[in-house]
């Protein structure tokens, strides 16, 4: 896995949350060269802070909303690899600003993929998403993608 992320150029939204962070620091020890976008991290003390994770990437603060701002660091790093995980992920949260919550989520990731779109060259895109979109059965087994 070295040997493939050795130098490769890889965008990270949500690089500042807690999965984000630790892509980050696996990324970064894999030898691959990272600009992260994303919010400032929302709590105090937080996981990105504890890796220094400013240290890891080139952190740039930004809203995925901000189509404009967005696009022009996705092309300033020209990445070879996308790892979209930038989301208002509380499920509780989004009762309360459920139209908030579809714009971060869903214009937010179409901002994205437009970003990909826009590139100089072709890269890959990972979309991280959610197990929420399941219907809970309780079973205590895997997810499957056939399932409710």
């Amino acid at each position: 896995m070295k040997a493939f992320y050795q130098s490769k150029k890889v965008f990270i939204t949500g690089h500042t949350g807690f999965k984000g962070s630790w892509l980050t620091a696996l990324l970064y020890n894999l030898g691959a060269e990272i600009t992260g976008y994303a919010l400032s991290p929302k709590t105090q003390p937080n996981l990105f802070q504890a890796i220094e994770g400013n240290s890891l990437c080139k952190s740039i603060i930004g809203d995925i909303r901000d189509v404009v701002y967005l696009h022009s660091q996705m092309k300033k790093c020209q990445p070879d690899i996308v790892f979209h995980l930038a989301a208002q992920p509380i499920v509780r949260t989004s009762y309360e600003i459920p139209a908030e919550t579809f714009e971060i989520n869903s214009i937010g990731t179409a901002n994205v993929l437009d970003g990909i779109r826009l590139l100089d060259n072709p890269c890959v895109a990972v979309m991280i998403t959610t197990d929420k979109v399941y219907e809970n059965n309780e079973t205590g087994q895997a997810y499957k993608e056939t399932d409710r």
